[in-house]
């Protein structure tokens, strides 16, 4: 039941950042949060706090209009 329950948020929460919400990930952050984007690329990257987080999502969705999250 509770991993139904987790799984129900998560989906909810990324259909919410493709919408544009990014709040909805990144208020859920803990306000230490790493984050890596693993690649080479523009995205790419070691990201640490909520404000780095933030920026990132920002940053992917100017980058990639249209950009949704599963």
């Amino acid at each position: 039941m509770y991993r139904m329950i987790v799984a129900a948020v998560v989906r909810a929460t990324w259909r919410k950042v493709s919408a544009g919400d990014i709040s909805a990930a990144t208020g859920k952050a803990h306000p230490d949060v790493t984050f890596e984007f693993v690649g080479d690329t523009p995205l790419s990257g070691r990201l640490e706090g909520r404000a780095a987080f933030e920026a990132w999502f920002r940053d992917a969705t100017t980058r990639l209009p249209g950009l949704t999250f599963e």
